[in-house]
């Protein structure tokens, strides 16, 4: 499912969210020739998890897509600030209303609006595009859901060992590098019970959202 552009994706953003987490990977492609021919591969950059109790989504099913695409939204903010020199992006999960949302289609959730107006500071700020989307079967998006589950199945799993454990699944993904991220004041931003009501309270939301974007 292509997004916005056409043009080749220069970073592949894994991602998935449980309600207590999100989990997410960075890809670069890496070209290379065997035998004279032109080949690829997905070469991991790094990788972050990030616990969301705090948002108070509980076991409430209404909040896993919000969820998902606040998963989005950490690892565009992870390329900001990693300096990766990349505004074409492709997004891999196992949501498709995320991967729809993200993709510029219509946002149909009250839950869902905070987030997707800090979306649209960081796309305007960044420049950055969504050029492709992929989804993929839950099963097959295990390495961003054991991340994002770091603080439930893998309570008190320091860094290391949860690379060993992507790892065993995937040897690409031994001691991959912990991307350092600092996204509270993001995460606060995207909160749906954060609720704003007028004009006035909207616009004081958006100039802080773009000035929290812009300081990144």
């Amino acid at each position: 499912m292509l997004g916005f552009g056409r043009m080749p994706w220069q970073i592949l953003l894994e991602f998935d969210g449980s309600l207590s987490g999100a989990g997410v990977i960075w890809y670069r492609l890496d070209q290379f020739t065997i035998n004279g021919q032109q080949q690829t591969r997905e070469v991991p950059l790094g990788g972050y998890a990030v616990d969301l109790r705090t948002l108070g989504f509980g076991s409430d099913p209404n909040f896993q897509n919000t969820e998902e695409f606040i998963s989005v939204i950490i690892g565009l903010v992870g390329i900001k600030l990693m300096g990766w020199d990349a505004v074409a992006v492709k997004l891999r999960g196992d949501s498709e209303t995320a991967l729809m949302w993200a993709a510029g289609h219509k946002f149909r959730s009250e839950n869902v609006m905070n987030a997707a107006m800090v979306y649209a500071c960081l796309c305007a700020d960044t420049g950055f595009h969504v050029v492709e989307t992929q989804r993929i079967l839950s099963e097959e998006n295990w390495r961003a859901d054991r991340l994002s589950r770091r603080w439930e199945k893998y309570r008190g799993v320091c860094w290391p060992h949860m690379t060993e454990i992507l790892g065993s699944g995937d040897q690409r993904l031994f001691g991959l590098n912990e991307v350092p991220l600092e996204i509270g004041e993001i995460l606060l931003l995207c909160d749906p019970k954060a609720c704003w009501e007028g004009d006035i309270e909207f616009g004081v939301f958006w100039r802080r959202a773009l000035d929290i974007v812009g300081k990144l």
